[in-house]
């Protein structure tokens, strides 16, 4: 089974704060990696791609991710954090670092609710404390309610800005003590299973018969960039 095994370096900004989507593209404008999350896993089964593209970078507290995406059916019915968001439409960042074998999977919806745990793979996961989730900043273009805008021959675009806390990181991998690392692993995906159109794109290809985004070994390379550059 072939691995493809993709890398981006992530530039450094300084932002450890933001407010608004507004204020964050701001800086990610002058200063970020651009991603395309355009690998259709499953064509046959699966063939639709919406157009999901994401800007990345990094501050001292944060990986900022900026997504940007447009598809068929925007939708949202889960309205409160550990609710099945994958279940709408979602944007999802699963992130793991060096010699660990476990790995963090962050999915929020469309209108910035989310879900998050410390996993060994699909069936084995434990939850983000509600405080610790709280500290990751999600911020979406779109009003937090109950969402279902659908219409077959236009794409509905929707914004969704994320900061990745890095001490929470940290804790979970158990590295307080240590730098936070200059490289770590990570995937990008953009799902929608209970849309009108179920879709499940990834940044980095999933080599694999069956639909299933919990496998590290198709995580690409980060590279951060120092923050001395």
């Amino acid at each position: 089974m072939a691995v493809t095994n993709k890398k981006i370096e992530v530039p450094f900004i300084k932002l450890d704060g933001a407010k608004s989507i507004k204020e964050a593209q701001y800086v990610l404008d002058k200063y970020s990696a651009i991603i395309s999350i355009d690998q259709v896993n499953w064509k046959e089964k699966y063939p639709y791609k919406p157009e999901v593209r994401a800007q990345i970078a990094h501050s001292n507290h944060y990986i900022w991710i900026l997504a940007n995406i447009k598809e068929n059916h925007i939708k949202a019915y889960a309205l409160k954090d550990y609710e099945n968001v994958w279940e709408d439409s979602c944007f999802e960042f699963f992130v793991q670092f060096p010699n660990h074998k476990k790995y963090i999977n962050f999915e929020t919806n469309c209108i910035g609710i989310s879900t998050a745990g410390l996993r060994t793979g699909r069936d084995d996961s434990t939850p983000i404390s509600k405080e610790d989730l709280k500290k990751f900043v999600r911020i979406s273009s779109l009003e937090q309610k109950l969402t279902d805008i659908y219409d077959s021959n236009k794409l509905q675009e929707w914004k969704l800005l994320l900061g990745i806390p890095k001490n929470v990181l940290m804790k979970y991998f158990n590295t307080n003590k240590e730098p936070f690392p200059s490289e770590i692993r990570a995937n990008f995906y953009k799902c929608g299973d209970l849309t009108n159109i179920p879709h499940f794109l990834s940044w980095n290809p999933v080599n694999t018969p069956e639909c299933n985004f919990h496998l590290p070994e198709f995580f690409g390379d980060l590279i951060l960039e120092d923050s001395e550059h």
